[in-house]
């Protein structure tokens, strides 16, 4: 799986931090893998890091489990990445180490980043044409992440998620938000 995304710079006035465009995918043994491109990662630090890869992979219970801090990981592209770049998210499995690649690439300035994590069996990713995700939250798409202090009502910059060689008939789309501090809110 692949998408391009525009590198966009935009921060929380909070937080610092900007959103984080995503490609997720659901594999065949219901392991979620996610790998994405955000600006400033690091909320509350300022200045922040910049462009960064996001990379994650959730277990079948819904578990966090690489990195193994259970945050999520970030990792610096080899060399720049300007605003307004086209960004290559790609998910693929590797046949000679049944891995998972998840990596960015910076189409412009040819700038990467990659992670690798085991396939744990799986041989393809899937996606759920009878419901918006499986019983986790995962799903097989893309996504935009945003973390907030505070209800935001701020205009998000636009950004343009692209594969011109693949095109869809339908899919869901899902908007929701989260309060860490209350687990009961079920969000809006």
């Amino acid at each position: 799986m692949a998408y391009n995304v525009t590198a966009v710079e935009q921060t929380d006035p909070i937080l610092n931090d900007g959103p984080a465009y995503l490609l997720n995918g659901v594999s065949s043994t219901g392991f979620w893998y996610q790998v994405g491109v955000s600006w400033d990662w690091a909320p509350g630090n300022n200045p922040g890091n910049g462009f960064d890869m996001n990379y994650e992979v959730y277990d079948t219970s819904g578990n966090s489990i690489f990195p193994t801090n259970g945050q999520g990981g970030l990792d610096a592209f080899s060399g720049p990445v300007n605003p307004g770049d086209l960004i290559l998210l790609s998910l693929y499995f590797s046949n000679s180490s049944s891995s998972v690649v998840m990596s960015a690439e910076d189409t412009n300035t040819s700038s990467k980043a990659s992670e690798v994590y085991s396939s744990m069996g799986a041989t393809y990713f899937s996606g759920f044409p009878d419901a918006i995700a499986d019983q986790n939250g995962f799903f097989t798409g893309l996504m935009t992440e945003w973390y907030h202090v505070n209800p935001s009502s701020s205009d998000e910059e636009s950004v343009i998620y692209s594969n011109y060689g693949f095109s869809l008939s339908s899919a869901w789309m899902r908007m929701d938000e989260w309060d860490p501090s209350n687990s009961s809110w079920s969000g809006a």
